[in-house]
């Protein structure tokens, strides 16, 4: 057998194991982290004195949103990226809609801040994120209480 056709063989051999291990395991975003369905208000102090509004589910701040969902938290983030990041793409529409115009925007700011520019808000985009606070202002996310 000569040495071109073993290492095609091999190459096989390899990519039809590789291939049944994915398929078992499954692709890495089958543990997706639960939709974010709605916002919530925290406080830069402990008396609440000035909030921003951050994605998440009715308990849990580990939450992701992406293209085609539609509810409350998608506006907090649009209104968290029109406040804070409007340099870099101008201003989106705040209705809701994760659309084209929120994913191309959340895109262009993830790679501002150092981050995976896939267009889907989850954790690390949150904890790289600044929120627009109720005094005007933009803040990371680690200057508000909880966080």
């Amino acid at each position: 057998m000569g040495t071109t056709r073993r290492i095609t063989i091999a190459a096989v051999t390899t990519a039809i194991v590789l291939g049944s291990i994915a398929a078992v395991a499954g692709p890495a975003s089958a543990a997706q982290a639960t939709t974010c369905t709605t916002y919530g208000v925290v406080g830069l102090d402990s008396d609440h004195s000035e909030t921003t509004q951050i994605p998440k589910t009715s308990s849990s701040y580990n939450c992701t949103l992406q293209y085609g969902v539609s509810n409350s938290g998608v506006r907090s983030l649009q209104m968290a990226l029109n406040q804070c990041y409007r340099s870099y793409w101008g201003t989106i529409a705040e209705d809701g809609v994760f659309g084209l115009d929120t994913y191309n925007f959340l895109r262009v700011v993830q790679t501002q801040i150092g981050v995976s520019s896939d267009g889907v808000y989850g954790p690390v985009t949150r904890s790289h994120m600044y929120w627009f606070a109720s005094n005007l202002n933009c803040y990371p996310v680690s200057a508000y209480v909880g966080f």
